[in-house]
């Protein structure tokens, strides 16, 4: 009987091979990371140069997000189907060509139409890597495998916010985006390069090579190759959407797509407005994308701790209370006097539980679907979550331009995590409704 490679993969130590792809997850995500924080860092020059309100910032905000649900909408369930590494590759191209054009902007609705291109990349290459993070892992380190992926989205804020003080410095916000862009462009050979295909999806979907590949992935794992592949899983031909919203698997997706909607829906919220609260309060935009810093490198060591943790305690009721805690925490932040020394340690504690937060609901993500659908419904999964990155800053950007108090736009808005966090503790409940209704 041929041997189950990931059976094999599971059961043994984690090769270099399977650390490096898992390593590069990470980089990827730190582009994440920089991007949707460069537009909030070039927001306040943005807004100087073009003479514009908050209205149109939230208009620029969401149309990247937005970009990134069709991203993980549209072109992320093709990892299904084509393979996770070739959507890496797309992804890498489309995101360094939109950020390269961002550059180019001379008003808001072209700087907006530059974002949508760049946020479509990163919506389907964020979709992409978090399964990949769990599907290069051996069983015992997959969450800390996730974690470290989730880990490159707060590394990204924290350079980019000390490298974009930097160049606020001594260029104009144009800087930002070609930075990225050099980024981008710089990771595509890396990729193409050291970044394998997947074995779970050549297991999946296969073809004449996939044996080939497979076994050169097992040589550098350390593994003997295989004779064969052995017997395929069985893979429905229904419609890849109709799997995950119909039948034993609909109340597992929907209860995790509306806990990271929720989730997401804080989280933007407060990375979008951050900085442009931080500079109506009386500071310079230096400032401002220092403390974006600050908060980036205390969730760096939070999703550090809770990965490590995670190895040996139960994950989701630390993310539930960092769920609650970062909501609780955007809604002090609204309120704490214009002192510098206290706004930085509120958003370091912000900081600390939003990143921290998201490596948990990544890794719930990841393991809500199995191989033939990983891809599908994790971009579900994370376009719902981007599409609540899109309507958070616009709302807010509304609710600002109505003159509504900060406070109140916090207590809105950071509300939504404290409910995903509550929502988090019923995945039990939830859990056991889909195996019941399985069994029946």
């Amino acid at each position: 009987m041929t041997p189950n490679p990931r059976v094999i993969l599971d059961e043994s130590s984690m090769s270099s091979s399977q650390k490096m792809a898992v390593l590069l997850t990470a980089s990827l995500s730190a582009l994440d990371g920089y991007d949707i924080l460069s537009v909030s860092f070039a927001a306040p020059a943005i807004s100087h140069e073009w003479a514009v309100g908050k209205t149109a910032l939230g208009l620029v905000f969401s149309a990247g997000l937005g970009g990134m649900m069709m991203g993980s909408f549209l072109l992320a369930p093709l990892g299904d189907r084509i393979g996770r590494r070739a959507i890496v590759i797309v992804a890498l191209i489309l995101t360094g060509i939109g950020m390269a054009l961002c550059a180019t902007a001379d008003g808001v609705p072209l700087l907006a139409a530059w974002r949508i291109v760049a946020g479509a990349g990163l919506g389907a290459m964020v979709a992409v890597i978090n399964p990949l993070a769990v599907e290069f892992s051996n069983a015992r380190f997959r969450t800390l495998a996730v974690a470290i992926m989730a880990i490159g989205f707060p590394l990204g804020g924290m350079c980019g916010g000390f490298a974009c003080a930097a160049l606020l410095a001594h260029f104009d916000w144009r800087a930002i985006f070609l930075c990225g862009a050099s980024v981008s462009l710089a990771l595509l050979p890396v990729t193409i390069f050291w970044l394998p295909e997947s074995p779970s999806f050549l297991l999946t979907r296969r073809d004449d090579r996939s044996l080939d590949r497979l076994n050169t992935f097992l040589k550098r794992c350390g593994h003997l190759p295989l004779g064969m592949l052995p017997a395929a899983p069985l893979v429905s031909a229904a419609v890849p959407y109709r799997r995950i919203l119909l039948g034993a698997s609909r109340n597992r997706t929907l209860w995790i797509t509306t806990v990271n909607f929720l989730f997401m829906m804080t989280v933007f919220f407060f990375l979008s407005w951050m900085p442009q609260i931080i500079v109506d309060r009386g500071f310079d935009a230096s400032v401002a994308s220092t403390t974006s810093g600050v908060a980036s490198s205390c969730g760096v060591l939070s999703s550090i701790i809770v990965g490590l943790a995670a190895v040996r305690f139960r994950l989701r009721p630390m993310t539930a209370a960092l769920s609650v805690t970062m909501g609780l925490s955007v809604m002090v932040f609204s309120i704490v006097p214009p002192d510098r020394m206290l706004l930085t340690l509120v958003a370091g504690l912000v900081g600390s539980c939003l990143f921290a937060g998201t490596a948990g609901v990544y890794t719930l993500i990841a393991t809500s679907f199995d191989a033939g659908t990983r891809m599908t419904g994790g971009g579900f999964v994370m376009g719902m979550g981007r599409m609540a990155g899109a309507l958070s800053p616009s709302i807010a950007g509304l609710l600002f331009a109505m003159q509504v108090r900060l406070a109140l736009i916090a207590i809105l808005l950071g509300g939504c995590s404290v409910v995903a966090g509550l929502l988090i503790v019923t995945y039990r409940r939830t859990d056991r409704a889909d195996n019941d209704r399985t069994k029946a």
